[in-house]
């Protein structure tokens, strides 16, 4: 009997958006604390009004098959390895010889990047085709490893009896723990209970056309990136009011993630993991006062600065964007 302790997903990248991936056999099995990836049929029929029950039975379809769906990963380095190259252009310093990696992510114009994914309940395996991440948020909180939530858009799924899928368990399973991350605000560090971040593909998810049950493509377009971090009243440093000055300005703040383990390192420095979102906008902090208690809440952002190749504001560089730098052995 299938169980949810038994699973295994993976994740390899296409070659193109019609071939699915090879290397199974090999591939890291990734931690992910669930999924809900389906295909989902769509069902039509008559729109005549008279005697539409009968007419429903004899001119019922199976229409376009929309494959999608989401999964939650724990953050550990195999799937930040796997993950975030699908979403973002790459600037790599590898040791691959060595395991070690220091990799900058940054927004990219282009063509979607397409994965396959493979999910098994020790006796099904849903094999899903010309995956597309659509959407993928980072979420990082006080007492709870970081996770990443995606979501996904396809072109195909392919459901097939398999018990023994194979597959390669990490060796190295290191993850970004509350306790080493740090969130810094207009280059002051502040006191956070937690902090996320969203970045949108935009993808188009109706890429069908007459004769095909399936996608055609599933192309992206720009980013959109927000997100909130969870703080107490005034807690930004020396000037208590900065956070309303700055929703209430046209002006904008950089915001940062930042995980150092100290434990993990690599070729001489610490393993660390950084979100840096320049030039955010802030809506008003929701630090109304509604308790006796100590006034805390989010303050929500957007960031306007993550087109590619060209920065978006004047007198920026490609290093004022939206980056993720991460450095880790595997």
């Amino acid at each position: 009997m299938p169980q949810g302790n038994q699973a295994i997903l993976q994740i390899l990248p296409q070659t193109d958006k019609d071939t699915l991936a090879t290397g199974w056999a090999t591939a890291t099995l990734l931690p992910f604390v669930s999924e809900s990836l389906q295909g989902q049929v769509t069902r039509y029929g008559s729109s005549a009004l008279s005697r539409k029950s009968q007419r429903d039975v004899a001119l019922q379809r199976a229409g376009t098959i929309n494959v999608s769906g989401g999964v939650e990963f724990e953050a550990t380095n195999h799937v930040l390895h796997a993950v975030l190259p699908l979403a973002f252009a790459t600037t790599a310093v590898d040791n691959a010889a060595g395991n070690s990696y220091k990799r900058t992510y940054t927004p990219y114009v282009g063509d979607a990047k397409y994965a396959s994914i493979k999910v098994n309940d020790s006796e099904v395996t849903r094999m899903h085709l010309g995956m597309v991440l659509a959407q993928l948020s980072m979420a990082a909180e006080v007492d709870k490893l970081a996770t990443i939530s995606t979501t996904w858009e396809g072109i195909d799924v392919d459901p097939q009896d398999e018990t023994n899928p194979g597959g390669a368990v990490p060796a190295k399973l290191v993850g970004l723990y509350f306790e080493q991350g740090r969130v810094t605000i207009g280059g002051t560090q502040v006191s956070a209970a937690s902090f996320n971040v969203q970045i949108n593909r935009n993808a188009k998810t109706d890429r069908f056309v007459l004769g095909s049950r399936r996608k055609r493509d599933v192309p992206v377009s720009t980013y959109d990136i927000t997100g909130s971090v969870m703080l107490d009243a005034n807690s930004i440093g020396a000037e208590k009011s900065a956070l309303f000055k700055a929703a209430l300005s046209t002006g904008t703040l950089d915001l940062e993630l930042d995980f150092v383990d100290p434990d993990n390192v690599v070729d001489g420095q610490p393993s660390r993991f950084t979100v840096r979102v320049p030039y955010a906008t802030i809506d008003w902090p929701e630090h109304n006062i509604s308790s006796e208690d100590f006034i805390e809440g989010n303050v929500n952002f957007t960031s306007y600065a993550v087109s590619a190749p060209a920065p978006v504001v004047a007198g920026t560089t490609a290093e004022d964007q939206f980056s993720i730098v991460h450095t880790y052995a595997l």
